[in-house]
């Protein structure tokens, strides 16, 4: 078998796991912007983690997506 040119394929960007290298190991939650301030849009959480809080900047305008990363759930 032919040996790969260049980088180790571990450490090479295109064979990391980038959830883990942003921190959501996790998983994640969509948030979405309105009225009332940010509301919980979509829930990505892996199993035993629920969502962060929601961005602590007020959003730019109604509708705005942002997504934060979710938290190992507290028993």
């Amino acid at each position: 078998m032919p040996k790969p040119v260049g980088s180790f394929p571990e450490a090479d960007p295109l064979f990391v796991d980038l959830n883990a290298a942003r921190g959501e190991i996790y998983g994640y939650a969509l948030w979405k912007y309105g009225e009332e301030g940010w509301q919980l849009a979509k829930d990505c959480s892996h199993a035993g983690a629920v969502p962060g809080l929601p961005p602590s900047t007020p959003g730019f305008f109604s509708g705005q997506i942002r997504a934060t990363a979710s938290v190992p759930e507290s028993r």
